[in-house]
């Protein structure tokens, strides 16, 4: 005698806060392994150890060492980038996500390079994208289903499944 078992459904719904969290937590983590690791020793041994005031008088006197100090900032936020945007754009998931078990989607249809490259605009640490680290989190801590601003204008979201 052949039993049936119900099939056990699922339906995507917004991600929890505390996954986009802890998923964001992770993806930190992995940078800061994989791309700030590598730079620190370049970018602390040409800098004076005095506070503010003074490593803003000695890169003013010490143009080619802002000029360099640039670069590999400019590098590293380009790595961070693309880390979110490849990793978004090819899995729908970056590492953190997958541990989550959470993914980023089009509202509708497949998800569009360029919506995975606006929904990361945030990394570039120059105006206006500097506004997205407060509005970003703001949007998602309260709006009801958790999204952030960045994916309301790129009709994206993040989202789990739930099963029924």
């Amino acid at each position: 005698m052949k039993r049936g078992y119900a099939k056990a459904r699922t339906i995507k719904g917004p991600a929890m806060l505390w996954k986009r969290l802890f998923a964001f937590i992770v993806d930190f983590f992995v940078l800061e392994l994989i791309v700030v690791l590598p730079f620190r020793n370049i970018l602390t041994g040409m800098m004076p150890q005095q506070g503010i005031t003074a490593t803003y008088e000695f890169l003013a006197r010490n143009q080619g060492t802002a000029n360099i100090m640039f670069m590999v900032t400019f590098i590293m936020v380009s790595l961070m980038f693309l880390y979110f945007t490849v990793l978004e754009y090819g899995f729908g998931q970056s590492i953190g996500k997958m541990l989550m078990d959470i993914r980023a989607e089009s509202v509708k249809g497949d998800l569009k390079l360029w919506q995975v490259l606006v929904r990361n605009m945030w990394i570039f640490p120059v105006f206006p994208f500097v506004v997205l680290w407060v509005v970003d989190p703001a949007y998602m801590i309260f709006t009801k289903d958790h999204t952030r601003f960045s994916e309301m204008i790129t009709r994206t979201r993040t989202v789990q499944e739930y099963r029924v």
